[in-house]
């Protein structure tokens, strides 16, 4: 095959929405390979941001299900380190979004204690929560130490250091 019949390839495969690494699989060239025939041709490496949305949502999906980053990978034609990436930043995404709503609902005046609760759950800190609302940090604290007692699962927060902290207290 001519370089000329490759590059006619790629781009034209590449145009349709194929990845790099499905698009080497057909071709029969590394995906590195593609990669340089891509950039030679002034095409950029990445998918359009509508496939690419697309893409994302399936790795959500897969992990949803289970299914490890390595496999992950294996399905959308992505390594494991890419995988990782786009995790990461979903739950960035998601994090951010869960302690914006947090911060606008313990910002109200008078935040009750299961507003505060509820922030705890969604990552906001003692301190933080404690500016937010206007209450003491002592007051902050003994709101989740109740709820700890009372065995409300909100009192726990979500990062694991955290949780495992609590699982071990008495």
């Amino acid at each position: 095959m001519t370089d000329a019949s490759i590059l006619d390839q790629v781009v034209r495969l590449r145009a349709a929405g194929l990845t790099q690494a499905a698009i080497a699989g057909l071709v029969g060239i590394a995906q590195p390979r593609v990669s340089e025939v891509l950039a030679k041709a002034g095409r950029a490496g990445r998918l359009p941001d509508a496939d690419r949305a697309l893409r994302d949502a399936s790795i959500l999906r897969y992990r949803d299900e289970g299914l490890t980053q390595a496999q992950i990978g294996a399905r959308v034609g992505l390594g494991q380190p890419r995988v990782g990436a786009v995790l990461r930043r979903a739950d960035a995404a998601r994090r951010k979004a869960q302690e914006q709503r947090a911060r606008a609902c313990v910002a109200r005046h008078g935040a009750s204690a299961e507003d505060i609760l509820d922030a705890w759950w969604d990552g906001l800190g003692q301190y933080d929560l404690h500016l937010l609302s206007g209450r003491s940090e002592a007051a902050i604290r003994q709101i989740v130490r109740r709820a700890r007692r009372r065995g409300d699962p909100r009192a726990v927060m979500r990062d694991s250091a955290s949780r495992a902290a609590a699982a071990r207290a008495p």
